[in-house]
């Protein structure tokens, strides 16, 4: 059987300790969209310990609640592809390089070269800092969608707060997508 960590749990007032939360995936199938959905669970799972750790949120999702999260993605992907990646409230500007690149197609391998986007990582929670910030600098994000980014990038930060965000906004000021 395998377990899964679950996130934002008191401290057990019997072991008088912090928990050891896990929810057991006990089918074969729920484990398998589990692995395939994410890829790399524990990798995923130190994601959402970075989450933890910064306080982001009252309640940590668990490695279920973020599967379910990505294969919605999926759908997503797959079935409504035009709500990724585009505006939904303004025309396409009218420049030639703007009407090329507003294809998806075209404007993929050079997202995937800037490492702006992780087409395997649909949570994020994967995604180093750099990746993050690349990201949120090349990738077009709707009205509020970048919100979930900048945190994801917050929870990157060891030392002092706030320094990936400063980081982010100097180099969205000097237009770089890469380390100077």
């Amino acid at each position: 059987m395998t377990s899964i960590e679950l996130g934002g749990l008191p401290p057990d007032p019997r072991r008088g300790g912090p928990r050891t939360p896990t929810i057991e995936l006990r089918s074969i199938p729920t484990r398998l969209l589990c692995r395939v959905a994410l890829l790399s669970p524990r990798r995923v799972q130190r994601g959402l310990d970075r989450v933890r750790a910064a306080g982001l949120v009252p309640e940590v999702p668990n490695l279920w609640q973020v599967t379910l999260g990505v294969v919605r993605m999926w759908h997503r992907v797959v079935f409504r592809s035009e709500t990724v990646g585009t505006s939904r409230h303004f025309p396409v500007r009218r420049t030639r390089r703007a009407r090329m690149l507003h294809l998806r197609p075209l404007r993929f391998p050079f997202l995937i070269k800037e490492r702006a986007i992780a087409p395997l990582d649909f949570s994020g929670l994967m995604s180093d800092r750099e990746r993050i910030i690349r990201h949120l600098l090349g990738a077009h994000h709707d009205g509020h969608q970048f919100v979930y980014d900048l945190s994801l990038l917050a929870a990157h930060d060891e030392g002092e707060r706030g320094e990936s965000l400063r980081e982010l906004l100097r180099r969205a000021r000097a237009g770089e997508r890469s380390p100077s």
